[in-house]
């Protein structure tokens, strides 16, 4: 057994086990993929609204605004292939058919980085 050590709760272990640590890894991986994301676009975002506005609030709002509305374009980047039917709560995937529960996610965490980042970034931007 390659990881003798690791042992799942429900007793698995080997296969099982580094499939899941590799999957956390990934998990861990795409959500700071995701958080330097958010924070470069918020950089940018403030670079570019820069240009437009004089005052920092304004700057600040409307930046803001704009990097919290990308995340929906990175909504199922990267995912794996899925079959959908119109009207039905159901995929299938590689992984077997699932019920989508209606949340917007990406692969991953990348998606929850991403927001971890902009918020994270304009906490620290709205400090005076």
């Amino acid at each position: 057994n390659m990881f003798p050590l690791f042992i799942m709760e429900d007793g698995s272990r080997g296969a099982a086990a580094e499939k899941s640590l590799t999957d956390h890894i990934q998990d861990g991986a795409s959500y700071v993929v995701g958080v330097l994301v958010g924070v470069s676009s918020s950089v940018w975002a403030v670079s570019s609204f820069s240009l437009e506005e004089v005052k920092y609030k304004e700057i600040i709002s409307k930046s803001k605004e704009f990097a919290g509305g990308l995340l929906k374009n990175f909504n199922g980047i990267g995912g794996e292939p899925e079959l959908t039917f119109d009207g039905s709560p159901y995929k299938v995937t590689l992984g077997g058919i699932e019920k989508d529960d209606g949340e917007d996610s990406s692969y991953r965490s990348f998606s929850d980085g991403y927001k971890a980042g902009v918020d994270y970034y304009f906490k620290m931007a709205e400090k005076e």
